[in-house]
Protein backbone atom coordinates (compact mmCIF):
# COMPACT_ATOMS: atom_id res chain seq x y z
CA UNK A 1 0.00 0.00 0.00
CA UNK A 2 1.98 3.28 -1.41
CA UNK A 3 2.32 5.92 1.92
CA UNK A 4 -0.36 8.55 2.05
CA UNK A 5 0.70 12.41 0.58
CA UNK A 6 1.71 14.66 2.82
CA UNK A 7 -1.48 16.83 4.39
CA UNK A 8 -1.81 20.58 5.16
CA UNK A 9 -3.44 21.49 8.37
CA UNK A 10 -5.01 24.12 9.12
CA UNK A 11 -5.84 25.19 12.73
CA UNK A 12 -9.09 23.81 12.56
CA UNK A 13 -7.68 20.17 11.44
CA UNK A 14 -11.35 19.85 9.79
CA UNK A 15 -13.26 20.71 12.63
CA UNK A 16 -14.24 24.01 13.78
CA UNK A 17 -11.65 26.88 14.99
CA UNK A 18 -13.42 26.62 18.68
CA UNK A 19 -13.35 23.04 18.92
CA UNK A 20 -9.52 22.52 18.01
CA UNK A 21 -8.50 25.20 19.94
CA UNK A 22 -11.03 23.50 23.29
CA UNK A 23 -8.53 20.90 23.19
CA UNK A 24 -5.88 19.93 25.75
CA UNK A 25 -3.27 19.27 22.89
CA UNK A 26 -3.58 23.46 21.75
CA UNK A 27 -4.01 24.81 24.71
CA UNK A 28 -0.68 22.93 26.17
CA UNK A 29 1.42 22.88 22.99
CA UNK A 30 0.11 24.85 19.96
CA UNK A 31 -1.17 28.15 21.63
CA UNK A 32 2.36 28.33 22.80
CA UNK A 33 4.09 27.49 19.64
CA UNK A 34 1.68 30.00 18.16
CA UNK A 35 0.97 26.80 15.54
CA UNK A 36 -1.41 27.79 13.39
CA UNK A 37 -1.44 25.64 10.21
CA UNK A 38 0.56 22.11 9.83
CA UNK A 39 1.94 19.72 6.79
CA UNK A 40 3.10 16.54 8.14
CA UNK A 41 3.69 12.95 6.99
CA UNK A 42 4.07 9.50 8.35
CA UNK A 43 6.44 7.20 7.12
CA UNK A 44 6.89 3.04 8.17
CA UNK A 45 9.60 2.52 10.85
CA UNK A 46 10.84 -0.93 11.55
CA UNK A 47 9.22 -3.56 13.48
CA UNK A 48 5.73 -2.03 12.40
CA UNK A 49 6.76 1.05 13.79
CA UNK A 50 5.69 4.98 12.43
CA UNK A 51 7.46 7.86 12.13
CA UNK A 52 5.98 11.13 11.82
CA UNK A 53 6.93 14.77 11.08
CA UNK A 54 5.18 17.63 11.28
CA UNK A 55 6.35 21.61 10.01
CA UNK A 56 4.18 24.43 11.78
CA UNK A 57 3.65 27.77 10.60
CA UNK A 58 1.74 30.89 12.28
CA UNK A 59 1.17 32.88 9.42
CA UNK A 60 0.15 31.33 6.32
CA UNK A 61 -1.00 28.21 5.44
CA UNK A 62 1.54 25.68 3.29
CA UNK A 63 1.04 25.75 -0.73
CA UNK A 64 0.95 22.68 -2.60
CA UNK A 65 4.30 22.45 -3.92
CA UNK A 66 5.68 22.56 -0.09
CA UNK A 67 3.67 19.94 0.44
CA UNK A 68 5.00 17.99 -2.36
CA UNK A 69 8.71 19.15 -0.91
CA UNK A 70 7.31 16.83 2.66
CA UNK A 71 6.50 14.02 0.05
CA UNK A 72 10.30 14.50 -1.22
CA UNK A 73 11.59 13.51 1.82
CA UNK A 74 9.26 10.47 2.66
CA UNK A 75 12.12 7.66 1.46
CA UNK A 76 14.91 9.56 2.73
CA UNK A 77 13.48 9.40 6.36
CA UNK A 78 12.47 6.09 5.42
CA UNK A 79 15.33 5.00 4.77
CA UNK A 80 17.40 7.11 7.42
CA UNK A 81 15.31 4.90 9.86
CA UNK A 82 16.25 1.77 8.15
CA UNK A 83 20.14 2.60 8.17
CA UNK A 84 19.29 3.71 11.89
CA UNK A 85 17.79 0.37 12.57
CA UNK A 86 20.81 -1.58 11.24
CA UNK A 87 23.43 0.36 12.86
CA UNK A 88 21.93 -0.41 16.32
CA UNK A 89 20.83 -3.99 15.44
CA UNK A 90 24.57 -5.27 16.63
CA UNK A 91 24.66 -2.85 19.95
CA UNK A 92 21.38 -4.85 20.94
CA UNK A 93 22.83 -8.26 20.31
CA UNK A 94 25.63 -7.78 22.38
CA UNK A 95 23.43 -5.94 25.14
CA UNK A 96 21.79 -9.22 24.94
CA UNK A 97 24.42 -11.63 24.95
CA UNK A 98 26.39 -9.90 28.21
CA UNK A 99 23.22 -10.00 29.90
CA UNK A 100 22.47 -13.54 29.21
CA UNK A 101 25.75 -14.52 30.77
CA UNK A 102 26.61 -14.70 34.33
CA UNK A 103 29.55 -13.26 34.99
Amino acid sequence: MPPAAARRCASPISWSDRRFRALGLYRDFYRHAGTSYQAAITVPAPHHGLIGMAVNRQHRDFTDDEAELLNLLRPHIQQAAAICHLLDEPAQRRAARSTAIPR
